[in-house]
């Protein structure tokens, strides 16, 4: 995180969010002006951190509901959400190979070799400006970071987030008929139905956010977002 301190921002049950999870780097966003959308580089970077903030949240929350509501997914409620990726072993390492590229790219420079030189040969055939890609390495800040990255093993790590991604999504469509249920046993508006059961759901959680910056999302962020499946 370049010197950034990191700090719990919030604790979710036994879950610490650490403020390096949703952490907008300022100078990237400073060499980046058309993703500042006229905002100056704070304005954009806050606004990021909360929206990434919401997301770590929202995440966190439904896992934990799951885990007091007994609908932790198995994994024939997982199967429909798994991208045709997991099952195909060439396209997942093809994946991870892409992943591997830049970031090795990086580390090259950061031993010495000359950036242009790097990025000639490695980033511009993948239609990567070198202003990209001098971003990329100003965001690494090290040898050391770089290198502790590439330790990690990239097949492994994109198969855990495609399928951790497919048991969100089940836990979600689960939590989803819940709430339906829930909504029309009271005869009330879904909204407002995710939004009470969320709340009640809080309390027996056990949450609290250290930094007044960040807001956990509301019932229907978390509770009704779109699996992506057909309705029934």
């Amino acid at each position: 995180m370049g010197g950034v301190e990191d700090r719990v921002i919030a604790t979710i049950g036994e879950n610490r969010v650490m403020y390096g999870k949703v952490w907008c780097s300022r100078e990237l966003a400073a060499a980046n002006p058309k993703w500042l959308r006229g905002q100056t580089v704070e304005e954009a970077c806050v606004e990021a951190e909360r929206e990434r903030f919401r997301i770590v949240a929202g995440h966190i929350l439904a896992k934990e509901i799951c885990a007091i509501e007994g609908c932790e997914p198995a994994d024939a409620d997982i199967e429909p959400f798994r991208s045709p990726i997991l099952k195909n072993e060439t396209m997942l390492r093809d994946l991870a190979t892409l992943a591997w590229k830049v970031p090795e790219a990086v580390r090259r420079v950061y031993r010495g070799e000359a950036l242009e030189a790097v990025y000639d040969e490695a980033i511009r055939p993948m239609n990567h400006s070198l202003e990209v890609f001098r971003r990329e390495v100003a965001m690494y800040r090290s040898l050391e970071v770089v290198e502790r990255y590439l330790a990690k093993d990239f097949v492994a790590n994109a198969r855990e987030q495609f399928e951790e991604r497919a048991r969100d999504m089940a836990r979600r469509e689960a939590l989803r008929k819940r709430v339906e249920a829930l909504a029309a046993s009271r005869n009330q508006p879904l909204p407002w139905a995710a939004e009470e059961y969320l709340r009640s759901m809080i309390e027996r959680i056990g949450v609290t956010v250290a930094d007044p910056q960040f807001a956990l999302p509301s019932g229907p962020e978390v509770l009704l977002r779109p699996s992506g499946l057909p309705r029934r």
